[in-house]
Formats: C-alpha cells, structure tokens, sequence
C-alpha cells in the first residue's frame, strides 16, 4: 500500500511539474539585453512580482525590481537609440493598426509642404472609422491633415492625404521608406491602418520611431499635445482636437501613438523623459497597452 501510495505521489509531482514547465514564465537573462517570455497558458492579468533583474546601462550594474503584466504579444524597452533593455516576441510580425500613421506622416512631411492645401472628398469621408468630423468638400493643410492623424488616428485624414499624392503612389512609398530604414518584417497596404495586412514588428518599430525622433520631432511634439485645432480653410472655421492618447498632456512623455483593431489588440509606441534619458516603449497585441508600458516603465526606475 506504502509503495502504491508514494508511486502515487510521484506522478502528481511529475504533472505539477510539467504544467508549471508549459505554463510559466521563462527569464533569459544576457549582458544588458532581458527578454521575458511567456506562454498562452498564462492571463493577461497574471503578473510576475518581484522579478530581481541586473542589467549593464552605461557602464554601471542597475538593479531593477519589475512588477510587469504578461498580456502583450510583443514588447520592447530600453533608452532611444541603443540597445534593448527588454524584449519579448521583439521580431514577430503583427498588425500594427493606427501606428501606420507614423509612418504616412513621415511620408506626408517628407513630400509635401506643410502649407498645401487638401481638399476632403467623398472617397476620404467613406473610410472606415470616422475621427475629426471631417466633412466632404473642407481643405485642410497638411499639418492639420497630419495632427488628425496623430492626435485623433483619423483614417480619414490619412486617406484624404494618400489620395491627395495618389494612393497607390503614396503606400509605395511607405513600403520603399521602410526598406531603407531596413525595416525588413514591415509591409503596408493601406495609409491609415485598417487592414490587418500592415504589419511590423517590435524591433522595426523601434527603427521608425528613431528615425521621427531623429529628423521629423514635429510629429512627436504634436502627439505631446492634450488638445490641438485645425481650420477649415473652406470655411474659416476651427475644430478642437482631443488627443486619444491617455499619456498626452504628462509632463514626461515625449510623444508617441497608438493602435487599435479588435483583431490586432491594443498596440502602443511611446517615448518618456526619464533622468536625463529617453525611454522607448513598445507594446504590440495587449488587452491593456497603456498599463502594460507603466509597469515596464516601472522596471527601469
């Protein structure tokens, strides 16, 4: 009975133990790059407490104590313009929604002054997911076009700017800029988003944002913004804008831009001032993008 019993006992261990194996979270853990994984097996809400992280920054052993949700698809973190911190899923491809139109604005503002004007036509006012109020037959210039886009993700905005260039024209464009910036698992179909075919990644993301950060700022200072106006030239008219973004309006955040599709999940790029230091944050595919980057941002303090 004895020898039953223990037998008994071995296997119930055995079982635990390969349930915490599938369904755990696994630290990998080399120089100054963390990359934490997990596992389907694990809620969005679940949490890792405590995590005891070293990594090397500049030279000098930092302790993190991370407090960090596993809900998101990918994730990448670390100061701007070097190496990553933390990554997860860094390379894997995913639909990034509005985030597109970072990468239409920098087009935009790379072939177009800031002062043209654009007409709203009927084709613009039928694209999918209204913002701004735009109506059929206003002009807005570029910049105003360009706010829409970042402040309030307006697809309509987006698609009044590509039809403006030639839409076709215009994606191709997007597709041959993310070729020289070497985005190499980036593909995009349409200006504004709305397709699951515009896709990305984490470490691609992090490219772009570089590059904006780099050479087109204007873009980040306008998603800074809790409010902004733009002006029907047609009418003379101003409309006030209000930013989305829940971090518009913080003294630390530098800028960035969201995404959403109910298929694609809540997808997040965001820069903080943070003792002398810019911190990236990239969160693709999660239930609660904003929480998540908190908690992250909580791992480098």
């Amino acid at each position: 009975m004895q020898r039953y019993l223990l037998i008994f006992i071995i296997l119930i261990l055995a079982a635990v133990s390969l349930i915490v194996k599938v369904g755990g979270v696994e630290q990998l853990v080399s120089d100054n790059i963390i990359r934490l994984a997990t596992t389907s097996e694990i809620p969005a809400e679940s949490v890792l407490n405590s995590a005891n992280l070293n990594a090397n920054i500049s030279g000098k052993l930092a302790f993190y104590d991370c407090y960090i949700y596993y809900g998101a698809k990918a994730v990448l973190t670390g100061e701007l313009d070097k190496p990553a911190l933390f990554e997860f899923n860094s390379d894997n491809h995913w639909p990034i929604a509005s985030l597109t139109k970072l990468m239409a604005s920098l087009i935009a503002l790379e072939n177009f002054p800031l002062n043209k004007e654009v007409q709203i036509t009927e084709k613009a006012v039928s694209a999918e997911g209204q913002a701004a109020d735009f109506k059929q037959g206003e002009i807005f210039t570029v910049r105003d076009l360009i706010k829409a886009m970042i402040v309030v993700s307006s697809n309509d905005a987006a698609s009044a700017l590509a039809e403006a260039f030639g839409e076709n024209k215009f994606v191709d464009l997007m597709n041959q800029k993310a070729a020289q910036l070497m985005m190499e698992g980036t593909s995009f179909v349409s200006p504004s988003g709305f397709s699951l075919l515009n896709q990305s990644t984490a470490k691609d993301l992090n490219i772009l944002i570089n590059r904006i950060y780099d050479e087109n700022q204007w873009i980040l200072t306008i998603s800074q913004q809790k409010e902004t106006e733009i002006l029907d030239l047609n009418s003379g008219k101003t409309r006030k804008l209000t930013n989305i973004n829940q971090f518009a309006g913080q003294e630390n955040f530098l800028g960035g831009k969201s995404g959403y599709l109910e298929s694609s999940g809540r997808n997040l790029v965001s820069l903080f001032g943070r003792n002398g230091k810019i911190i990236l944050v990239i969160i693709l595919g999660a239930e609660d993008a904003y929480k998540e980057t908190e908690n992250l941002l909580k791992c480098l303090q």
